[in-house]
């Protein structure tokens, strides 16, 4: 008897999403460990990464598939947190009359120190013409963006206090600003959720730096102390329009999952049913 391919749920969740203007996506598919140097693949628009600092390790879960683990400061090589590091491009740079949206599936318990999930341009100073998403030491989640010519202003997004997020379970957070309205408008979702906003756009120019800084992920990059990000990161993404809930990033109910796995035991027993 020839037995079928299975199909992972992994596949069916987070990998190989595309949504409208996508320009980069990273799912985070290996098992075992992604050593210093080892590529991180974008799986949409070729821009590859590599692991810096330290190594990383892959993991694997039923809800999001696999995952990269990220330790805060080590293991590291010089006290540097391990990260993912990946080559500037026009396409992770935005301007205040655009529209873009950054994209993150995570968990984390991290506590006390603030943790950077990705980021563009940051040396924590100002003027810096940047973006940014990070999980807030106290469990609240922010994300924040400055132009080159907005004179040092930051426009910045965080989430209501109540709900926290660092409760080890897997959240998606987006970053989404749309410079094409009339009234410009940033916001911070979680869950498919807006959390937070920022209706009184101050910056302006371009954002993200030079189009040769790069993009990192799980740190600044200026590697500043106590930001590095200690957790889980399933999935990144990239998106050239300012996306809305319905096209964000999804991590999938129990409900869902339990669908998914039905029909997946169905399929399985038709196939065997049709090979004997």
């Amino acid at each position: 008897m020839k037995l079928p391919k299975v199909v992972t749920l992994a596949l069916l969740l987070t990998a190989g999403v595309a949504s409208a203007g996508t320009v980069a996506l990273y799912d985070f598919n290996g098992s075992g460990t992604a050593a210093v140097g080892s590529t991180i693949f974008d799986s949409i628009g070729g821009h590859n990464g590599a692991v810096a600092g330290g190594d990383l390790l892959y993991g694997f879960d039923p809800i999001v598939g696999s995952y990269l683990s990220f330790a805060a400061d080590g293991p590291s090589v010089g006290g540097l947190g391990n990260r993912v590091v990946i080559p500037g491009s026009a396409d992770f740079v935005f301007n205040t009359s655009q529209a873009y949206t950054i994209e993150a599936v995570f968990r984390t318990t991290q506590t006390a120190t603030n943790g950077v999930i990705v980021s563009k341009g940051s040396d924590v100073s100002n003027p810096d013409s940047q973006w940014w998403i990070r999980h807030q030491g106290n469990g609240l989640l922010r994300a924040s963006f400055e132009g080159d010519t907005g004179a040092g202003v930051e426009d910045t997004a965080t989430s209501a206090t109540g709900t926290l997020f660092n409760d080890g379970l897997w959240h998606s957070v987006a970053f989404v600003f749309d410079g094409t309205l009339p009234t410009k408008t940033f916001g911070i979702y979680v869950d498919g959720v807006l959390r937070g906003s920022d209706a009184a756009i101050g910056t302006s120019g371009v954002v993200g730096g030079t189009d040769l800084d790069p993009v990192v992920i799980g740190e600044y990059a200026s590697l500043a102390a106590n930001r590095s990000f200690a957790g889980d990161i399933a999935a990144v993404r990239f998106s050239n329009a300012a996306l809305n809930p319905a096209e964000f990033l999804v991590i999938p109910e129990p409900s869902s999952l339990a669908l998914l796995a039905c029909g997946g035991a169905l399929l399985l027993l038709g196939c065997r049913r049709v090979d004997n």
